[in-house]
Formats: C-alpha cells, structure tokens, sequence
C-alpha cells in the first residue's frame, strides 16, 4: 500500500514528520515501513506491533518479536527499553531476533476483582474568546513586538524553538502541550497609554487555553482564554492567524500601561498545544 511518500504492508502505519525529518513512526500487522523509499523498519515477517521515536541522541524503537528487524537510527538504538547490540549499516541497524518484551503480571489483591467507573472531569471552561483575525487581515501596526522564541523564562514544561514552520515570521515555538506550562516574555512600552494584545499562533486542536499574566497581574476574563483551530500547525502550510486579546463580553481588551519595560506570560491551562510566532501590542 502506498500514500504519498509512504509505502508499507502494515495495516495500520503512521508517521510523524517535523520538516523533512521524521520523528516517529508505528506499525501493526506488517513487516516494512519505507518513506521516500528510505527503510524505516523491515522484518522477516509481520509482527504485531513495532514503533520509534527519535529522541536526538538516541532512537527508542519497541516491537512485540520478530527475526531479520531492522530500524533506522540515526544516532543510538534501544529496544524494547535495552541497548541494541545490532550490526549497523549507515543509518539501519539489524537484529537478527527481537524477543517479545515481558509482561509483568497485574498486582492484585484476592478475592474478587471490583472496579469502578467514573465520568471524566468536565473540560474547562473559557474565560473569554479571543478575536481571530482574517487570514489575509492587513498586518496590525504594533508600537512594540516580540517573537516568540526570544522568551525569557519557563516552568513546567520545554517547548522547542525551530525554524521549520511555514511562513512563519524568524523563527517559532512548538510543543507546548503540558498544562501549567508558562512562557514568559520581556518588552518595552514606548510611552504610557491604551493598548491592545496582538498574538500570532496557530493549532490544530479543536481550542487551546492560555492565562495571561502582565507584570504579575491576570487582567480579568484572561484565566482561560480560547484560541480557536487555525486548522494546522503550520507544517505543510501557513496555519498562522492573529488573535485580538478580548475581554469576556468579546470586546477587544483594554490595557492602560505605562512607559518602560512589560513582563508579559502566558500558561497553558488545558494541556492542549498552541505555537506561538509572535506577541504584539497595538496602540489605540
């Protein structure tokens, strides 16, 4: 079977991509995985389930036994949580057998076995809805900017910095997708005034949730603030949209600021993942 750049005989495969490279993959009921006629994993035969994750320094592939494995890996290669002994070949690495890893038993106590189902907690609610706006919406006059990569500090979390994403403007900010995870940002207020809160993002989950945090005060109506899907994260095409910072009656949100320098954060509230290119304020 054959889309795109993929060809396997699994019946089911996917393969996660950041630019060109691919950092991970998984397979069930199959023997090969090519992308772009490149090996990713080949076997004997079918197994019942193999995958990998490149971490950088090392590729942690898991797969349920089989003979002839092979994996690419650019750097190291662990199986199944050990250390691969395998012949390398370039970027493939052979293992003439895979065990099956071990099952640890359930720990239980005796007697009959009880469970009980609960409802998942409700999702979060929004505290306001921010502004989307259009697409092709003239670029907002800004009287100061900074790019999401030049943050200053954050906590709970690591996002990544890349370069990768289309159209965006320098560089920008991925993998922020733990709840409570904070990025913070230092910029300068030209002069005392009214402003509004420009943010350049783009996701694909159905909304993502920000607080927002200004020289250690969260405006109110900014505690769950809803970013809408922009329909991607701008990694095959420009998913980029400006959101308008809004107070809960939907208006554009007001900021009086003084002259000098603004600490600007914003933490994840819901775990769901929002990049970020740029934060702008915009005088009225």
């Amino acid at each position: 079977m054959k889309s795109g750049e993929l060809e396997t005989d699994a019946r089911v495969a996917c393969v996660r991509r950041e630019g060109d490279r691919c950092t991970s993959w998984l397979l069930t009921e199959g023997s090969f995985l090519r992308q772009a006629g490149q090996v990713l994993v080949s076997t004997k035969s079918a197994v019942t389930g193999a995958g990998a994750t490149d971490l950088g320094v090392v590729t942690a592939a898991v797969c349920t036994g089989g003979e002839a494995v092979r994996v690419r890996a650019p750097a190291e290669l662990t199986m199944n949580g050990s250390p691969s002994a395998g012949a390398r070949n370039g970027d493939l690495v052979q293992l003439p057998t895979v065990a099956a890893p071990e099952t640890p038993p359930v720990p239980r106590e005796p007697g009959p076995i009880r469970f009980r189902i609960e409802p998942p907690p409700p999702p979060v609610q929004a505290s306001t809805i921010l502004g989307m706006l259009p697409a092709d919406a003239a670029a907002p006059k800004l009287a100061a900017r900074v790019e999401a990569e030049d943050f200053t500090g954050q906590g709970g979390g690591t996002v990544e910095v890349t370069a990768a994403k289309k159209a965006a403007s320098g560089k920008s900010l991925l993998h922020w997708d733990n709840a409570g995870h904070w990025l913070e940002w230092a910029t300068e207020v030209p002069e005392a005034g009214r402003y509004q809160l420009l943010v350049r993002a783009c996701t694909a989950e159905v909304r993502a949730l920000r607080k927002l945090t200004i020289n250690g005060q969260t405006p109110p109506g900014t505690e769950a603030m809803e970013f809408a899907s922009t329909g991607g994260f701008s990694g095959e095409a420009d998913d980029w949209r400006t959101f308008l910072v809004a107070a809960p009656d939907g208006q554009p949100l007001v900021l009086e600021l003084a002259k000098g320098k603004l600490t600007l954060r914003l933490e994840n509230v819901d775990g769901d993942s929002l990049n970020l290119d740029w934060l702008g304020l915009a005088r009225l």
